[in-house]
C-alpha cells in the first residue's frame, strides 16, 4: 500500500516545504476544481529496479499537482509508465 511506502511521509514534507513558497515547475497552469495543475513532458530511462522507484515518483508528480502532456520511456521507464 502507499502508505507503508514512505510515500505518504514524503508527500508532507513537500507540502510542508512549499507551504509558503511558490511551487511552479511549469509555465502552462490549468484550473480543475480550484487546484491548479501544471503540466509538463516526462522522459524516464531504465534501469531495472528504477522501474519501481520511477512509477513511486510519477505517483508523487501528479499529487503534487503535476500533470503530463507526454510520457516517454525506454525500458524499465517505459514500463513503469503503464501502470
Amino acid at each position: 500500500m502507499i502508505e507503508d511506502s514512505g510515500a505518504a511521509e514524503v508527500l508532507n514534507d513537500l507540502k510542508a516545504y512549499f507551504t509558503n513558497r511558490p511551487f511552479f515547475v511549469s509555465d502552462v497552469v490549468g484550473n480543475k476544481e480550484d487546484n491548479r495543475l501544471q503540466y509538463v513532458d516526462l522522459a524516464q530511462q531504465g534501469g531495472g529496479v528504477w522501474g519501481i522507484a520511477l512509477i513511486g515518483a510519477t505517483y508523487i508528480l501528479e499529487v503534487m499537482g503535476i500533470r503530463f502532456f507526454v510520457l516517454a520511456g525506454t525500458s524499465a521507464g517505459a514500463v513503469s509508465m503503464m501502470s
